[in-house]
């Protein structure tokens, strides 16, 4: 029985060497939202995959980068922190946006109560509909450091 055990797990641990998904970097913004990426490793194929929750919203949103996306995803971050927020009413304007699969980040410029902000924003529709934003306002270099933690896993 031991040996047929041992056996079983030989064969299957190549199966469970292939797929993994690990915790890269984490970082909040002062309002409790939080955000992290993940290595991903699935079929063979490494993505960054970025999961953001808010506290106020059920479940959390989910996207998997590739080594294009996650750059570009980078350039509009910066690009965003250098915009000003012209909003004069609350609301929503997005500035840039990207699909992938069954989900889209975007980033966007808000006012919420009078206060202005710049998010990022995931939204997921798998089971469910998710989207979840964080602020990079003030908490821009904390997300900077976590995007640098991620970047050497794609090659970038």
């Amino acid at each position: 029985m031991r040996a047929l055990i041992l056996l079983f797990c030989l064969l299957i641990s190549p199966v469970w060497a292939q797929d993994e998904i690990t915790q890269i970097s984490y970082w909040s913004d002062p309002y409790g939202n939080q955000g992290s990426f993940w290595k991903v490793v699935f079929s063979g194929k490494t993505y960054v995959a970025l999961k953001l929750k808010s506290p106020d919203k059920a479940g959390e949103a989910n996207i998997a980068l590739d080594k294009a996306m996650l750059a570009e995803l980078e350039e509009k971050a910066t690009e965003l922190k250098a915009t000003p927020n012209p909003l004069k009413n609350d609301g929503i304007q997005q500035v840039w946006s990207k699909n992938a699969g069954d989900s889209r980040v975007s980033t966007l410029l808000g006012r919420w109560h009078g206060v202005k902000l710049k998010l990022i924003q995931v939204h997921e529709n798998k089971n469910g509909e998710f989207e979840h934003q964080i602020s990079i306002d003030k908490g821009y270099s904390d997300f900077q450091r976590a995007l640098k933690k991620a970047k050497p896993i794609l090659g970038l």
